[in-house]
């Protein structure tokens, strides 16, 4: 099943700043109890400032139960759980960091009904960037929150969109758990085409390896995470 919705990738209008340092830190935001609010400009996630809308506006708090958010971030926590960085669901405060908020309808901040994710994209890496996934819309699936986040958190990392049902980057489901594979894949959302680094293909599990880093196998030598039912 196509879900187009989750997979909107928006080209950021304003200029993004160069980050000399990566914060490894992703705050996962539910916006509970009272929203909130983003202030339109270059982003920079410590300020509440990002380069989607175009005015200030409130994403309004995740709708669903503590279960429900619980359950998408332990499926986050397995997807990213072999890169070296830490994910949060504390605001870190004055801490850089890559924010996902997992809350609200795109209506909040000016996108179009239907849309379940958006990111700024370079084709480069943007840290302490605000990216969203709109959980009022995507619904009460903590599969389908997943996905959707960590797709849209992959376009923070550099990432395209693959057309590679498998992997998070790629917009169809119905293939199973998916993950970040290694694998050499076509860009593409609904057909072949050529990546935005200008290369035909994109393994996302390597691009993540080289951009964040590894976890140290020592820790990670037989750490089963559990996944989301297929």
């Amino acid at each position: 099943m196509l879900r187009i919705f989750r997979a909107l990738l928006v080209l950021a209008s304003w200029p993004m700043l160069a980050q000399a340092v990566d914060s490894h830190l992703i705050y996962l935001n539910n916006c509970k109890p009272n929203g909130c609010v983003v202030h339109p400009g270059n982003d920079d996630a410590v300020t509440h400032t990002s380069s989607i809308p175009n005015q200030q506006s409130t994403v309004t708090a995740f709708a669903f139960s503590d279960d429900t958010f619980g359950r998408t971030v332990g499926c986050l926590r397995a997807a990213f759980a072999r890169y070296d960085v830490s994910i949060t669901t504390v605001d870190p405060g004055q801490l850089p960091r890559r924010e996902m908020m997992i809350a609200g309808s795109p209506q909040d901040i000016g996108m179009p009904g239907g849309t379940g994710g958006v990111s700024p994209f370079t084709g480069q890496p943007i840290d302490n960037a605000i990216a969203y996934t709109f959980a009022n819309t995507v619904g009460d699936d903590p599969d389908g929150l997943c996905w959707t986040a960590a797709n849209q958190l992959g376009h923070l990392y550099g990432l395209d969109n693959e057309h590679y049902c498998p992997d998070l980057m790629a917009f169809t489901d119905g293939c199973g758990v998916k993950a970040f594979t290694d694998f050499d894949a076509p860009c593409g959302e609904f057909s072949d085409r050529t990546c935005a680094s200008g290369a035909a293909t994109q393994n996302s599990d390597a691009t993540l390896r080289l951009v964040i880093g590894d976890v140290d196998p020592i820790f990670f030598a037989g750490f089963d995470p559990d996944m989301p039912a297929p």
